[in-house]
């Protein structure tokens, strides 16, 4: 299973993407996970097909716990799944049409982020889950 995260931007600013490399990189003892940036039309053509299970993020999403995601990915892992997408929305969020392609549209907060935070949080949150998943010592309740 492969995890990437999308984003319909690229980030530009420094500090926070050594910090997402950083999680990156903690990350890689358990999962790979990979970041790809492009546009809505691309997303639509990755999620096209068969065993890939796209997830939305946006503002207007369900919200979602540390604990949620790590279970859901036990989930994923079992689920024969070859890929999940994280996809962070466009600055005006997720149009209907894609919703309807989607059976997961999560919510990192009811906070608006700027897509490149966004990207950070997602990285880290999906570090932590795996942490849990994996008895690690960073997640603490």
């Amino acid at each position: 299973m492969e995890i990437i995260v999308f984003s319909s931007q690229p980030s530009k600013e420094s500090g926070l993407l050594s910090l997402e490399k950083d999680y990156l990189v903690r990350l890689s003892r358990w999962q790979k996970v990979t970041i790809l940036e492009g546009s809505s039309i691309k997303f639509k053509e990755l999620i096209s097909k068969p065993g890939v299970l796209p997830i939305l993020l946006d503002e207007r999403g369900k919200e979602i716990s540390t604990k949620d995601i790590a279970k859901k990915i036990e989930n994923w892992q079992m689920g024969g799944f070859k890929k999940i997408y994280l996809a962070i929305g466009p600055a005006d969020g997720w149009e209907d049409d894609m919703k309807q392609l989607v059976k997961e549209h999560w919510s990192l907060s009811k906070l608006t982020f700027p897509y490149q935070l966004s990207r950070l949080i997602i990285v880290e949150q999906l570090y932590r889950a795996f942490s849990i998943i994996n008895n690690g010592p960073y997640h603490r309740e």
